[in-house]
């Protein structure tokens, strides 16, 4: 299991099934994930569902794929995977600082 990101109050693992060639996203400090499914952009992502969070804190690791992490302290991130290779992924992110707030867009008025 490899740590890929700890910026933020939020620890999220790259577990892998080197047999089998399947990778799995761990939600660390028992937060919960969720797999939004395929995306064609981060932007797709804009509030978190109420419903459809993993059982187990991991998820299948899917280029393409959403996913959003609900942190025990209930701050809400979401990110992309685009890429997965041997020993790392590539995926953008976005983390919700206001505590309890699952709105996971950016309104216009931020601009």
């Amino acid at each position: 299991m490899r740590k890929i990101l700890s910026a933020i109050p939020l620890i999220l693992y790259l577990e892998s099934d080197r047999q089998d060639y399947i990778y799995y996203l761990k939600a660390g400090n028992d937060d919960d994930i969720h797999d939004f499914g395929y995306i064609d952009s981060i932007d797709d992502i804009d509030y978190a569902p109420l419903n459809g969070w993993s059982q187990t804190g991991k998820v299948e690791a899917i280029a393409g794929h959403g996913y959003i992490i609900w942190t025990k302290d209930n701050h809400f991130a979401k990110i992309r995977i685009n890429s997965i290779y041997d020993n790392h992924i590539v995926f953008d992110w976005a983390y919700q600082s206001e505590k309890g707030n699952s709105e996971l867009s950016v309104s216009a008025n931020h601009f």
